[in-house]
């Protein structure tokens, strides 16, 4: 009987709990349940209570009562007198607002909790009828729950396929909110905009951080290409911000796994977008933007943070505008179009890649307006069907950048390229130290680039290092409008594995300092043969170049020597005493060129024109 006297009293009010299922205020009014409960049944009538088949709908409330009944017991004990405790519960308050009873942990120095806030820590989707079964549209569903989480702070647990078919708008007045699909979630969406719209309010607020967690989920589009998974945004300026903490999530067929746009502070680890293949410059795996001082009311996104994450096709990390402070660590891109690019409008700064991995068809490393830019332990690999302009590392307008440790491998023959180089430096004054490239880069008619592509201006005097990088099997070193650089111990294999460091016609800066390979006697330029001496010697493979030596003043060459060894000479050659082998021509007709001459014993010939002779006698004096 006292079983049944129990289940009978708790009918009502677990009726009233199913029935509020689903709104945003108090979905599980414990209040309620436990005054009933404490008016109705003596203290001593729990000390026997069997719960083990009470059941709320479908789901089984043995587990929640049986968790209760001493916290219920002590509020049946209480009466109408004051507040009591058991150190574990206490019966605080008689409100409806659900905090007659609460709990803390077993640490002594634990604070009470409403035991109605314990149980709403999470909701599902399916507490405000969403089905999850992978078929009915659970979007109206879905965005009540979302509403509730953000509302009040709370977390949103998903379990099962949510199917999603119109944007979820995060509310203007949120605390913020914790997405979690730890449980199995997956969202299956067809929405060709935004899934989830996450941004601060217009207005008020205007010292509001929102944080926004969304952790162990996966999305897929259905309509692939399309779309923008997760959007967060602040639209004005101090109207407080948002601040995005993700981890594990994995994102099928959008074209934009991630969007940041003037948001700051954010982690990024561990997101995986797969599939994103929708045009060239617009699917990404991360997009970040800011609007800068260009822009009316711009700000810029800055230090936010990406770890562990990658790519598979589409484009892995676009950063747009003004952005600045962003880390970049363990990053791939698998079969994709850019590895990491910048496009910047309002000058960006403060770019750190570390030990990251880009395989890509269009640039592995396309950087660009962004100052300090600094890479370590980066590595790239060329495709088969790269772009005729491909880049491993390109970078442009970068003052005060880095390239330090890094690879590019199996950079293989290419017959489309067109003008391309691995390293392609343009404008960037920096430090570029201890890289390394394997592969040639050619053309189908055999046109070899070069491996290092370094193009100044003459504007600036910014330092650049250029030292100990090594290109094997590849094209050599270029360097144009250098400004001040010190290039040394540069080495690149050629057809004889010499190592060389080769500067394009328009050097006239007069701060250059090369040293190539150090070694052997006096000042050595390239590697010097065992058993050669020189006070200065140069030892280089010169088949790609046009002179082995070049001497010039401004724009015009003074002295030059050819493959050949053939000197040229601007002005007038003088010297004590000339030296030469008799020869005679054959003939008068034999072959020459107009201003060759010789001597035999007898006379002194000149050659006049192509292929006519002169000469004259030599007599004593």
């Amino acid at each position: 009987m006292k079983r049944i006297a129990v289940i009978a009293v708790l009918a009502s009010p677990i009726s009233a709990l199913a029935q509020t299922t689903g709104t945003h205020t108090s979905p599980f009014p414990l209040a309620t349940l436990a005054q009933q409960v404490a008016r109705q049944i003596p203290a001593t009538a729990l000390s026997g209570l069997d719960v083990s088949n009470a059941r709320l709908g479908s789901e089984t409330v043995s587990s929640s009562i049986a968790a209760l009944r001493d916290e219920i017991g002590a509020v049946a004990q209480r009466g109408s007198g004051g507040a009591r405790s058991n150190g574990r519960v206490s019966t605080a308050s008689l409100a409806g607002d659900g905090s007659l009873l609460t709990e803390k942990l077993n640490a002594s120095n634990a604070a009470f909790r409403a035991v109605r806030d314990k149980f709403t820590d999470y909701v599902t989707p399916q507490d405000f009828g969403a089905a999850c079964n992978g078929t009915t549209d659970d979007s109206a569903a879905f965005q009540s729950a979302v509403t509730y989480v953000a509302e009040h702070g709370k977390g949103l647990s998903i379990s099962g396929t949510c199917v999603v078919k119109s944007t979820i708008v995060m509310p203007t007045d949120a605390l913020g909110m914790d997405i979690s699909g730890s449980g199995g979630g997956t969202i299956k969406t067809s929405v060709a905009g935004d899934l989830f719209t996450l941004a601060t309010p217009s207005t008020g607020k205007s010292n509001a951080r929102i944080q926004v967690s969304i952790h162990d989920l996966s999305v897929t589009q259905t309509n692939p290409g399309t779309g923008t998974a997760f959007d967060f945004y602040q639209p004005v300026p101090g109207a407080g911000s948002i601040q995005a903490f993700m981890k594990n999530v994995y994102i099928t067929n959008m074209q934009i796994g991630v969007s940041l746009h003037n948001v700051g502070g954010s982690y990024l680890d561990t997101i995986t977008s797969a599939d994103t293949d929708g045009p060239d410059s617009g699917s990404w795996n991360v997009y970040i933007k800011g609007d800068g001082p260009s822009q009316s009311g711009g700000q810029p996104s800055a230090n936010n943070n990406i770890t562990n994450s990658g790519s598979i096709r589409g484009n892995g990390i676009m950063l747009y505008g003004f952005v600045q402070g962003t880390f970049i660590d363990n990053h791939r891109c698998l079969l994709c179009h850019y590895g990491i690019r910048t496009s910047h409008e309002d000058a960006g700064e403060a770019l750190t890649i570390l030990n990251t991995y880009e395989e890509a068809n269009l640039a592995g490393f396309d950087i660009e307006n962004t100052a300090f830019t600094t890479m370590r332990g980066v590595s790239v690999d060329l495709l088969g069907n790269a772009s005729p302009h491909w880049a491993g590392f390109r970078l442009v307008n970068d003052a005060g950048s880095a390239i330090m440790d890094s690879i590019a491998l199996g950079v293989g023959g290419a017959g489309s390229i067109a003008d391309t180089s691995i390293f392609d430096i343009e404008n960037s004054p920096g430090y570029y130290v201890n890289n390394y490239v394997r592969g040639l880069v050619f053309r189908s008619d055999g046109t070899v680039f070069p491996c290092w592509k370094v193009v100044g201006t003459k504007a600036r005097n910014d330092p650049t290092i250029l030292s100990n990088n090594i290109c094997w099997a590849s094209g050599n070193y270029q360097v144009t409008n250098p400004g001040t650089i010190q290039a040394h111990d540069n080495l690149w294999s050629g057809p004889k594995n010499d190592t060389t460091l080769i500067y394009e016609n328009d050097v006239t800066a007069p701060n250059i300092f090369s040293s190539g390979l150090k070694g052997g006697n006096g000042v050595v330029i390239g590697t010097q043969p065992k058993g050669n001496t020189a006070a200065l010697g140069a030892y280089a493979d010169s088949t790609y170049a046009n002179n082995f030596i070049e001497v010039m003043k401004g724009n015009m060459t003074m002295f030059s020597l050819d493959p050949n060894g053939a000197p040229t000479f601007k002005g007038a050659v003088k010297a004590p005493l000339f030296e030469e082998k008799l020869t005679t021509p054959s003939s008068s007709h034999a072959a020459c060129a107009a201003g060759q001459f010789t001597d035999d014993a007898r006379y002194h010939y000149v050659c006049v024109a192509t292929n006519i002779w002169k000469r004259v006698a030599l007599s004593d004096f």
